[in-house]
């Protein structure tokens, strides 16, 4: 009888675990719309800047290593525009 309620608790734990993971995959790209929508105020693409700020908004970075992170990409990238598509396969 103990092996049929572990086998049980099993399926209950990987069915849970799934679960959960499937849901932060989701929330994550949800938050991630958010993100590009906020930036690209209803336009179809956002800056490569603009890209940046989303990834560095939750970093435990200071505010002038995130201007730091900033101006360096500014110097080495050239102005492309990012997709939504972009964002999330990211």
């Amino acid at each position: 009888m103990d092996r049929c309620i572990q086998v049980i608790d099993f399926h209950i734990n990987v069915r849970f675990t799934l679960y959960i993971s499937s849901f932060m995959d989701n929330l994550q790209t949800e938050v991630l719309e958010l993100e590009f929508n906020e930036f690209s105020k209803g336009m179809p693409t956002i800056s490569e800047v603009e890209f940046a700020n989303i990834l560095l908004r939750y970093t435990i970075l200071t505010a002038e290593e995130n201007e730091e992170y900033l101006q360096r990409m500014k110097t080495k990238v050239e102005d492309v525009k990012v997709l939504y598509q972009d964002v999330v396969a990211s």
